[in-house]
């Protein structure tokens, strides 16, 4: 698939821009997006490419998708599948601690499991901290290092920067989470153009690839994702709609509807491999339970033994030296685990019969039900599912490691300038309602208007008593995005609180952010005369699911006296002003009326029926009018999270500088190792060649072997004393020390085997350039002898130079410079080929160019043409002597000169007589 990137155009906001056929443009940004799936347990990536479409990105090992695990070492940190090489060390699912307090249900499972450092509240910012070291590290700055790695990944393999991103979240992630992910990607330096819902960014992926732009009919798809930490249950509903841009009345876009979502946030495929991991744990004859290396071994055993049993009837696990010495063996069947496992299977439909419920289906409305995740894999969880769906089968086209981040590259790719994508119509909804409460002193009851014709309706009433001091503004399924707008008659300064509506976990805050709306007094003491100011405040459902104030504003009216004008006729402004100012006008005397009638009439008959014609003259008539003029003021907005604060633009750099220290340490320490294994490979290397190596022997005497090898040996044992604290700076001057004395004897080496090579090659040269100026000298006539023998002395010269330096080069000892390099040989043969090149560029020379055409001497012979017609007895006369003259009328112009100058018709005068 190849990429279109040309700058899309404007949509509306319920379409969305996805890539299914793709082609270059010229004009288009060079510039590649980022699809990033941030699960707990994996990472997995996808880049879009306007060369390449969308591919994998594929870690240091070549693999499709990386653990979500860091480790900090004794002098480094590690990532991916190189920190799980030590799972006791590995800081895995950081993602649960993002918007967490300590108070959290899920940060008090996760954390005796998944985390080696101590968690510890954060008093200033309401989240928990990780102590590392002598440092605390906030969860936001331990996704930052993960998403940095992502980001390295990325741009390792298109070799071009990466910055914008669309990153995956759970469904059930709240403003804090969401906000501390766009914390996250801030510090690692990635440009998030939307977090993006993980169930839209798997319909998403399905409606690309299932082409629904050509159903007929709408079509309910059930997907059931049971992942590592959370199950999470999405209907979603695929239909064709008309394209209304395209001048094709038959042709259709595919949409996709999210009607309902729910979820389990602690049934996933973790849950299960704890239940396993307890059974191990009961079988074991030592008790690792305050032992953190041995509990991740067992997890590790424990995990491998579920995958085990869903294949086979019964698993082995074993543990070499599980707990000091004891090595652990056990042995669980399938039947023995579904047991255990009795009230988390419990669970398994109860996502399904809630969005079913949601979206006032049943079960016989579903078209397919689509699997995707890991946790599903175990067999009963299938059976219960098919059993409770009451299908045959359950459908799993998808790759439910891979859909996730391929939707997400999507949506990025639509999201971004850099392409212009088909268009596939995208409705996703919010799922958590929120509200906003009022403080004691609101007087006057707001009232709800509409901002965006599609965005600002909402289906909840506007409060129409002073006493309710609550206003829903987003309910559970609003589409995203979406805007609102509440207007309040206020003469004062407005505050109020977002929440979250309903039930949420445990140790969850519902408070969002409290606001405080400034600025009213002030406005109205600029516009003393105003009536009461109407206060408007702009809510904003993002597309990455956030709530906020997006503007607010009073609107003051007052009534202004401006001065109004108007063009009138001059007699209508003259009985305007009559009727206005009649207290001082007088009746004209009749003899001044006679007299004005009389010119009147006098000029009438001078100007006669033009006069009809003329406009009548038009005068300006202002008078003062009561005006009303509404002032707008912007007001100061100012939100503050009473519970979990999140990053400011300080802390955020702040956190940037954390993150330069690492790498900054940790380059340094790569830059070093990488000088240590070069010192230490260039002394074994080197010691060998001279021992062993034919073509080095033979460059050089058995003098300067014997001394060179001392050399190295004795650097080699520097290297194992005192190498090991050496900095990088002394490795280096350590190894040009060694260079200095070796690069000369292996050049002399590779001169040795390379220049024969160059030799036969450049003589082969001039027998061709022999053979070719034999061709060119038949084939160019043009060319003259001179041109030719610049080209073949130059050949003769080289072949003469070959033959002279060979001879002397084989009589030279090979322990000292050579006499001629390959070098030397490659400027030569270039001096010839120019040469060559040269001769080829002289072009066959023009032909001359036919003699001119003459006017007067056609027209001349042209007269006496006619003079000899028409007087016979003339023409013994010297008619070229006198002036000629112009043909006659009607009489055709001279032909044109034939091509031996003379004019069209060649007999002359005379003949034409005879």
């Amino acid at each position: 698939e190849k990429i279109n990137s040309r700058p899309r155009s404007t949509m509306g906001p319920r379409v969305l821009l996805v890539a299914c056929c793709f082609a270059l443009l010229s004009k288009a940004v060079a510039q590649n997006v980022l699809g990033i799936d941030f699960g707990s347990e994996y990472i997995k990536l996808a880049v879009v490419q306007r060369s390449a479409g969308v591919q994998i990105v594929l870690n240091e090992a070549t693999k499709r998708k990386s653990p979500n695990a860091l480790s900090f070492g004794e002098t480094q940190r590690e990532f991916g599948d190189t920190a799980m090489v030590k799972p006791h060390l590995a800081i895995t699912h950081t993602r649960e601690l993002l918007g967490k307090s300590a108070r959290a249900e899920l940060v008090k499972i996760y954390g005796p499991h998944y985390f080696p450092f101590e968690i510890i509240p954060d008093e200033e910012r309401g989240a928990v901290k990780i102590k590392e070291s002598d440092r605390f590290l906030s969860p936001e700055v331990l996704v930052a290092m993960v998403l940095t790695y992502a980001k390295s990944l990325a741009q390792a393999q298109t070799k071009e920067k990466v910055a914008d991103c669309v990153i995956t979240v759970p469904t059930f992630f709240r403003q804090f989470e969401r906000q501390a992910m766009l914390d996250a990607a801030a510090i690692a330096g990635l440009n998030v153009l939307s977090l993006m819902n993980d169930h839209t960014a798997v319909a998403l992926k399905y409606g690309t690839d299932n082409n629904v732009a050509e159903l007929k009919e709408p079509q309910n798809v059930l997907f059931y994702d049971m992942g590592s930490t959370a199950t999470r249950v999405s209907l979603v509903q695929f239909s064709s709609i008309p394209d209304k841009e395209s001048f094709d009345k038959n042709k259709t876009l595919g949409q996709l509807k999210v009607l309902a979502v729910a979820w389990d946030e602690t049934l996933g495929g973790n849950a299960f491999t704890e239940v396993v991991q307890e059974m191990l744990k009961a079988k074991s004859k030592k008790d690792p339970t305050n032992n953190f290396r041995a509990l991740a071994k067992l997890g590790v055993a424990a995990d491998k033994a579920k995958v085990i049993l869903s294949a086979n009837k019964e698993a082995h696990p074993s543990i070499e030296s599980f707990i000091d010495d004891y090595d652990f063996r056990a042995s669980i069947t399938r039947a023995e685990f579904e047991e255990n496992s009795r009230t988390l299977l419990k669970r398994v439909v109860r996502p399904v019969d809630e969005v079913l419920l949601a979206a006032n289906m049943s079960v016989e409305s579903l078209s397919k039900v689509e699997m995707i995740g890991a946790g599903w894999r175990v067999p009963k969880v299938q059976e219960i599912l098919l059993a409770h769906t009451k299908r045959p089968i359950l459908d799993k086209t998808m790759n439910g490691d891979e859909a996730f981040c391929f939707g997400a590259a999507l949506y990025a790719a639509s999201l971004s300038t850099a392409f212009r994508l088909r268009k596939f119509g995208v409705h996703d909804i919010t799922q958590f309602p929120v509200s906003i409460d009022f403080e004691t002193g609101v007087a006057d009851s707001p009232v709800e208007e509409d901002e965006a014709k599609d965005d600002a309706k909402s289906d909840e009433p506007a409060p129409a008593a002073t006493d309710k001091k609550n206003i829903k503004l987003f309910k559970i399924g609003h589409k995203i995005p979406a805007k609102r707008l509440l207007s309040f008659k206020r003469d004062e300064d407005l505050t109020f609180t977002m929440k979250y509506d309903g039930e949420l976990p445990a140790g969850t805050p519902n408070i969002i952010a409290q606001y405080n709306i400034t600025g009213v007094p002030a406005a109205i003491a600029r516009y003393p005369n105003a009536s009461k100011p109407k206060i408007s405040v702009s809510f904003r459902l993002t597309r990455s699911g956030l709530v906020d104030v997006d503007r607010a504003e009073a609107a003051l009216e007052e009534m202004v006296e401006v001065e109004v004008c108007r063009y009138v006729k001059a007699n209508a402004s003259n009985a305007t002003l009559n009727a206005t100012n009649s207290s001082n006008t007088t009746e004209s005397s009749s003899a001044e009326t006679d007299k004005d009638s009389a010119n009147a009439t006098e000029k009438d008959a001078v100007k006669g029926e033009d006069a009809a014609d003329k406009k009548v003259e038009e005068v300006k008539v202002c008078s003062m009018k009561q005006e009303k003029r509404v002032h707008r003021v912007s007001l100061r907005i100012v939100a503050e999270a009473p519970v979990i604060k999140p990053f400011n633009a300080s802390q955020i750099r702040a956190a940037k500088t954390v993150l330069e220290g690492y790498d900054e340490r940790e380059n340094k320490i790569r830059e070093r190792a990488s000088a240590f294994n070069a010192l230490e490979s260039y002394i074994y290397v080197t010691k060998e060649k001279l021992e062993s190596n034919e073509d080095l022997i033979a460059v050089t005497t058995k003098e300067f072997r014997e001394t060179f090898t001392e050399q190295l040996t004795k650097m080699n044992g520097w290297l194992e004393e005192d190498g090991w604290n050496a900095d990088t700076a002394t490795l280096k001057e350590k190894l040009s020390e060694l260079t200095s004395v070796g690069d000369s004897a292996f050049w002399r080496s590779k001169e040795m085997i390379e220049r024969p090579d160059i030799v036969k090659k450049a003589k082969e040269m001039t027998l061709q350039t022999d053979a070719a100026l034999v061709n060119i000298s038949k084939e160019r006539s043009w060319l003259n002898k001179s041109h030719i023998e610049v080209v073949s002395n130059k050949t003769q010269a080289l072949r003469e130079w070959l033959e002279n330096m060979t001879a002397a080069q084989e009589a030279h000892p090979a322990h000292e410079a050579p006499l001629f390099t390959k070098d030397d040989i490659v400027r030569r043969v270039m001096s010839v080929d120019e040469a060559m090149k040269a001769l080829l560029r002289i072009r066959r020379p023009a032909p001359p160019p036919p003699p001119p055409y003459k006017k007067s001497d056609s027209k001349s012979k042209s007269k006496d043409k006619k003079n000899a017609t028409t007087t016979p007895s003339e023409d013994s006369g010297s008619a070229g002597s006198e002036k000629p003259n112009s043909p006659a009328d009607g009489e055709q112009s001279p032909a044109p000169p034939s091509e031996d100058g003379e004019a069209g018709n060649s007999s002359t005068p005379k003949e034409e007589l005879r």
